[in-house]
């Protein structure tokens, strides 16, 4: 997560199931609601969120990239028939960072899917725009197609039972 609500910058690497635990205001739902943007097909569809930019914002004269909220995730263990419906979008992963593989250590990677959620807020005009998109073409995919792919992508909000 990099400029998402309460976080600046950070990095969580979880296996298996994970249980959010925290004092108030120890960032368990910012962190949820960046997991919803990033996998939950509905989530580009409405409108950008204002509050999902973290404060302060970045300086008029910024360079593009400290614009962006981003919240990426690395999915790995993909069953086989997800895998195969999203084998033009999967990558070698280094497990141990959840980052795309150096050449060097492609022995030790896995396939892998990273999605990227990506907001860019302009201060001036109160505008903002967001998209998913798969970090390995690097373009953003259509909403339509966006949100089918991430269908596939078998994820369970507990607080509805919805998948």
């Amino acid at each position: 997560m990099r400029r998402f609500r309460g976080f600046v910058d950070a990095v969580l690497r979880p296996e298996g199931h994970v249980v959010a635990v925290g004092e108030p205001r120890a960032g368990r739902t910012d962190l949820i609601s960046g997991l919803r943007r990033v996998l939950d097909p509905r989530s580009t569809s409405a409108r950008p969120d204002p509050l999902d930019v973290h404060r302060p914002l970045p300086a008029p004269d910024a360079d593009d990239g400290d614009e962006l909220t981003e919240v990426e995730v690395t999915l790995i263990e993909l069953d086989d028939a997800v895998a195969q419906e999203l084998d033009d979008r999967l990558e070698l992963i280094d497990p141990a960072t959840g980052l795309p593989a150096d050449e060097t250590r492609a022995d030790d990677a896995v396939m892998g899917l990273r999605l990227c959620y990506r907001l860019r807020f302009d201060p001036a005009s109160e505008t903002a725009e967001h998209w998913v998109e798969y970090p390995k073409t690097g373009l953003r995919a259509p909403r339509a197609a966006a949100a089918a792919s991430r269908r596939s992508v078998p994820a369970l909000d507990l607080r509805t039972g919805r998948q």
